[in-house]
């Protein structure tokens, strides 16, 4: 049997899994797919040159290490520390599925250890097993991994790793004696401690499963009485726009009746208080579309109360989308803004707020003074991890339903959100 040929076909049906695992978790760069393959073509072709000229395992575990961590950064959008991270745990995944599969060789008599390295039967049954088995492996993992990345501390994520690397080995030194006694009570053992680890493994897995599902019930009750309060703050400045409207109208009926029967200076005084009154109220935005103005003035009147510079040029008609949409649009919007600004360590804040209708469209610009953000890899600077992508997630999923698109950019010290929607009336 012609050997290279097997142990090429392995290593390509490895550099398979590694391909599927990636891709599962990290975004492209945007590399032509001919270059993507070339990549992974080099990195199989390196280990299966390390391959035939070592069989130590701690020399090949490394390569293949270093290998994923350079397809990592090479092809994928990912953090130099984080590339490390995932690469770590597809080696653990492998270690881990060798060191079950080898126990399964072992306990229905197919092969010793020893066989899974030499050439022979037991070998390619190895290699067919263990390919199985860690390709479920990365499976389910991107499927926790994408789920919860941005949900679990760190510290939970060493448990997670450390928890059946420890497993494995415990099994895989109680598989050495068992090797050792050969005998009925040390397979029962044996039996016995894949049994309790696998429970522990799982009791583990569950624990932060919960602690996970608490942590978010915790961000969406956050959520909820947030959105309450801001409704809540949504009808009082809409009845304050309206009592305005109401006594400018009056004040403005009376200034013309003094006109009208010669009383200018009167008229004047009357002029001058309208200009006072206009004046303390000057952050006031009135549009006609109470959604908007009770937002726009209730994001305002907090910005500028953080000594946030607020600026708002409002140009519309009438909306005819839907309106619960577009203020959960608008609202997590503006807070990302202020947010934004409070980070920010630069002096005089600013948020310009833009929203003018165009024909059948709804266009909406919000700037906003902001540190450096990569918005190709946007990372959260929230105390909360958890709490990070929520507005953007909603903004996002706001825009898909209303139907439009958005965009955003980061240039000379500004974050830029530009969002068109459709706005066309409804037959």
């Amino acid at each position: 049997m012609n050997w290279y040929l097997v142990e090429a076909v392995n290593v390509c049906f490895e550099f398979m899994i590694v391909f599927i695992y990636f891709s599962g978790l990290l975004p492209y760069k945007g590399l032509k797919r001919s270059i993507i393959a070339l990549i992974y073509t080099l990195g199989g072709i390196i280990l299966f040159t390390t391959g035939l000229f070592t069989s130590d395992q701690l020399i090949l575990i490394t390569v293949t290490f270093t290998v994923l961590v350079i397809i990592a950064n090479t092809i994928y959008r990912v953090k130099f520390a984080k590339s490390i991270f995932y690469s770590a745990l597809f080696v653990v995944l492998i270690f881990i599925a060798e060191i079950i599969f080898i126990s399964l060789m072992t306990i229905a008599n197919i092969g010793l250890p020893k066989d899974i390295l030499t050439q022979g039967t037991s070998r390619i049954i190895g290699m067919i097993g263990t390919k199985i088995i860690y390709f479920w492996f990365v499976v389910y993992n991107n499927r926790l991994v994408k789920k919860k990345d941005k949900e679990i501390p760190g510290s939970y994520w060493l448990l997670i790793i450390l928890m059946p690397v420890l497993s494995s080995l415990i099994l895989y030194v109680t598989l050495y004696s068992l090797l050792n006694s050969q005998s009925h009570q040390g397979i029962m053992l044996y039996v016995f401690c894949v049994a309790g680890l696998l429970y522990i493994n799982w009791a583990v897995f569950d624990l932060i499963e919960s602690y996970s599902n608490k942590l978010r019930l915790s961000i969406m009750e956050q959520i909820l009485a947030h959105e309450e309060r801001n409704y809540k703050l949504l009808q009082e400045s809409y009845n304050q726009l309206r009592e305005l409207k109401h006594d400018i109208r009056n004040q403005i009926n009376v200034i013309a009746d003094l006109i009208n029967i010669n009383q200018k200076d009167m008229a004047e005084e009357s002029l001058h208080a309208l200009e006072n009154e206009l004046r303390t109220n000057e952050a006031v935005y009135y549009t006609g579309e109470a959604i908007i103005d009770s937002l726009i003035n209730i994001k305002a009147q907090y910005a500028k109360e953080l000594g946030i510079n607020f600026d708002a040029h409002i140009f519309i008609k009438a909306i005819y989308l839907n309106k619960i949409e577009l203020a959960r649009l608008l609202g997590n919007a503006l807070d990302n803004s202020i947010e934004a600004c409070e980070r920010s360590r630069k002096e005089n804040s600013e948020i310009f707020v833009r929203i003018n209708e165009i024909e059948n469209k709804l266009a909406i610009m919000i700037k906003n003074t902001s540190d450096y953000v990569d918005v190709n890899n946007m990372v959260t600077k929230k105390s909360n991890p958890l709490a990070h992508g929520i507005g953007m997630k909603s903004i996002e999923a706001s825009v898909d339903r209303i139907g439009g698109i958005m965009n955003y950019n980061y240039n000379d010290g500004m974050f830029v959100l530009s969002v068109l929607l459709d706005n066309s009336k409804n037959e």
